[in-house]
């Protein structure tokens, strides 16, 4: 039976003949992300650690002798790679006429080579002798599918969760309208997309058979683990073809606000609707739209809306109206600056814009919907009108001489309902500031212990109650427990 043999990169290749450690071929590999241009064998050869001849031999000799199959005796193979000279060919040479040992055997015997890099060389040339190889998949490729994963998932500067789901959005669209923003940039320095004019888009087609969905779902897995944990909660496995779309499809609109992610999730578990591929995207918008946006006042995130909105009445260091304003002008250009204004700041505070490198948007598409240049206007409109006076009789028009000791009761009694009013707003205050905090801490430790006993239904009750009291959670509040990283 005939045997397919793919090629390994040229640092697995080495370290198989046995020319270089495993941790020699890692630190070069991490080296190589520092020096795209280098390509790890010429790394190893400026280390030391082989010559030159020999990375060239196996990054571009060895591969067409696997694929012309035309062999030649071994001693000229291990000449080609640099690993004997024409001197030490001569001897083993001589040292064959005088017994009938193997040309390798005496290399190795000789310490020319090792025992390990014989059999790498032996091994090899019975396979392609026989027609057991029947394929290769060329080294500089794997290679360079190698640095773009490596590029991608151990990303320091920013999260390669982010990286992925930028990737996925290219892959769906086509093309997406560059932003300049740190994920894109860094989706280029890894190769794995290109800057055409003003748009950006996978660089090469085999990217797309290399670093597909199901590498995106197979990575998005190890790096969300959560994810295992909520598909089970919330019982999406079984509502969709593709969950982890679901889920994605979810954190497009909410933006991981969590209290609005779990209404969603509990909305998707609830309904009778299984979603098939390609329709994660307008399922969940369906339902946003008719349980949450429309009529959002009654809906079923109206307690979390409504907390949104009245939170723009209560503001303590900008006016309202100064407020909408600076709103409106970020909803209409999707994306300011951040400029530490008292408005921006009260927005930060309520939850309704984010900052993110140094530039604020509306949190989430939600938001953005709900809280849209309607409701702003109404809002704006609400606050201009006039108040309504109560029409002049003849006798205001006259003149009244108050006796003084008349005028002076009126003030005492004004002062006292401004005393009364002053206590009643003390007194909540008062209380609020010495009544005993709510127990996050034992509902989060609660949830936990649920979710590693793996009592998911008891999980959600406990996250359910914590989320209730915590409507006005906001999404930068992360880690708190495992019980709250289910909702993000």
């Amino acid at each position: 039976m005939a045997k397919t043999v793919v090629a390994k990169p040229l640092g697995l290749v080495l370290r198989k003949a046995g020319l270089v450690s495993s941790e020699q071929v890692e630190k070069a590999l991490k080296e190589s992300l520092v020096l795209p241009k280098c390509k790890i064998g010429e790394i190893l050869a400026i280390r030391g650690l082989i010559k030159p001849q020999t990375a060239d031999f196996f990054a571009e000799i060895w591969p067409r002798i696997v694929v012309t199959k035309k062999l030649q005796p071994l001693g000229y193979y291990l000449k080609a790679a640099s690993l004997i000279n024409e001197q030490e060919v001569t001897r083993i040479l001589q040292i064959q006429q005088d017994n009938t040992s193997k040309f390798g055997k005496i290399a190795v015997e000789q310490e020319l080579i090792s025992q390990t890099t014989l059999d790498f060389f032996v091994e090899h040339l019975h396979l392609i002798k026989t027609g057991e190889i029947i394929s290769i998949y060329p080294e500089a490729v794997a290679l360079e599918l190698d640095n773009i994963e490596s590029y991608i998932l151990n990303n320091t500067k920013c999260e390669p969760v982010e990286l992925l789901q930028k990737y996925d959005k290219i892959i769906q669209q086509g093309t997406i309208i560059a932003r300049g923003d740190l994920i894109e940039q860094e989706l280029l320095a890894s190769g794995i997309v290109i800057l055409d004019r003003n748009v950006i888009r996978i660089a090469q087609p085999k990217y797309l058979k290399n670093f597909n969905e199901n590498w995106m779902e197979k990575e998005l897995a190890k790096l969300q683990p959560y994810n295992q944990i909520r598909l089970k909660m919330f019982g999406i496995d079984k509502k969709a073809d593709i969950p982890y779309k679901v889920i994605n499809a979810v954190n497009n609109w909410t933006n991981h606000q969590p209290w609005l992610t779990q209404k969603i999730y509990q909305l998707i578990k609830e309904k009778s609707v299984y979603i098939t591929p390609e329709e994660e995207e307008l399922v969940v918008e369906e339902l946003i739209y008719q349980y949450i946006i429309d009529d959002w006042k009654i809906g079923v995130a109206a307690k979390h809306l409504t907390f949104i909105s009245d939170r723009l009445n209560e503001t303590k260091f900008c006016s309202t109206k100064a407020l909408l304003k600076t709103y409106k002008k970020i909803w209409q250009l999707k994306e300011i600056n951040f400029d530490n204004s008292l408005e921006q700041m009260e927005l930060l505070r309520i939850g309704l814009i984010e900052l993110k490198n140094n530039r604020i948007s509306v949190s989430n598409l939600i938001y953005q919907a709900v809280f849209d240049r309607q409701w702003i206007e109404e809002r704006l409109n609400s606050l201009e009108q006039p108040q309504q006076l109560m029409p002049a009789s003849s006798s205001e028009s006259q003149i009244v001489i108050i006796p003084e000791a008349t005028s002076k009761n009126k003030k005492n009694k004004i002062l006292s309902i401004i005393a009364i009013i002053v206590i009643l707003i003390a007194i909540p205050l008062i209380i609020k500031l010495f009544k005993k905090p709510p127990q996050t801490n034992e509902s989060i430790e609660q949830g936990n212990n649920f979710l590693e006993a793996q009592h998911y239904q008891k999980a959600l009750t406990t996250s359910d109650r914590f989320i209730a009291t915590q409507y006005n959670i906001q999404a930068d509040r992360r880690g708190l427990s495992l019980a709250y990283e289910l909702i993000k």
